[in-house]
């Protein structure tokens, strides 16, 4: 508003100044002509409008703005509100500089922690491979103590009588001796026999006849103390004829069984055999059959 009255102030000053008569020096050098031109331009008064003016622009000089002081205050606000951004500024790049340095310092520390744990990992692991093998020793050899310590059983056989045959046939008994060749007692859990005569042609038995008497175990607490035998007594019939059959090696008499115990260290365990009872060099022999199946030890 200010601008714009200046402005048309300065405008009306300036129409008037040109309304004046021009100075000697410009009257002497301008032409004729102009001279008589400028004599019958009328000529008027700008002393109070010049006064009017001045005034009128000292007045908008001296006149109060009555929004003054609160843009005054404004500024005075913002100034402040610059003052503390520029502090709190300050105050958050020395933050993030210290931060930055604690987590250098973190990065130094977790770098040096990871160098520590690989050799620590490294060191493990020759514990943990010297640790298994140590492991491995000592199963071994508690293996090896429990080979050395458990039971052993094995049969031994022998008929009471020379073979016997009658046209009814009649029951040879054979004695079943079951030793206990080693060093810590065990526990018998079940009996089983099988004497068979067989063609020759039919080859060993592969496995035991099931009877009703499987499933039958043996009363608990009977056991075979080392070095001692338990005995058994199964039966075989011979009728006549067979004796010679056997002599000539058409017929087989097969001796077959198993024996399930349990050692000492309460782990089972199992013999099976097969033997036949063969004629050869005169005299009668128990030879074991290796081609049975009926052959296991644990």
């Amino acid at each position: 508003m200010k601008a714009a009255l200046l402005c048309f102030l300065s405008l009306i000053l300036s129409l008037s100044v040109a309304s004046q008569p021009a100075g000697k020096n410009s009257a002497a050098s301008a032409p004729q002509r102009h001279a008589e031109k400028d004599q019958n331009i009328p000529r008027f008064d700008t002393t109070s409008l010049e006064k009017t003016i001045r005034e009128v622009v000292k007045e908008a000089g001296q006149k109060h703005d009555p929004n003054a002081d609160e843009k005054l205050e404004g500024d005075k606000k913002l100034v402040e509100y610059t003052r503390l951004l520029a502090i709190d500024t300050h105050r958050l790049a020395e933050f993030t500089f210290w931060l930055f340095v604690v987590t250098g310092g973190m990065v130094v520390v977790v770098a040096g922690q990871l160098w520590m744990f690989r050799r620590q990992l490294g060191v493990m692991k020759g514990d943990s491979k010297s640790t298994e093998l140590a492991a491995k020793a000592a199963d071994t050899s508690a293996k090896a103590v429990m080979l050395a310590e458990r039971a052993y059983i094995f049969p031994e056989f022998s008929f009471e009588d020379a073979l016997k045959e009658s046209d009814i046939g009649i029951d040879n008994i054979l004695r079943v001796n079951f030793w206990n060749n080693g060093k810590t007692p065990s526990e018998i859990v079940k009996i089983r026999h099988l004497l068979c005569l067989r063609e020759a042609d039919d080859g060993p038995p592969q496995e035991l006849i099931k009877t009703i008497h499987d499933d039958i175990l043996m009363p608990p607490g009977i056991g075979i103390a080392q070095q001692t035998c338990f005995p058994s007594r199964p039966q075989v019939r011979i009728e006549t004829g067979d004796i010679e059959s056997l002599k000539w090696w058409k017929k087989r008499l097969y001796v077959a069984g198993r024996i399930d115990y349990i050692d000492v260290f309460k782990s089972p365990q199992v013999t099976g055999y097969c033997w036949e009872y063969k004629w050869f060099s005169n005299d009668w022999h128990f030879l074991p059959v290796p081609e049975s199946k009926l052959n296991i030890h644990t």
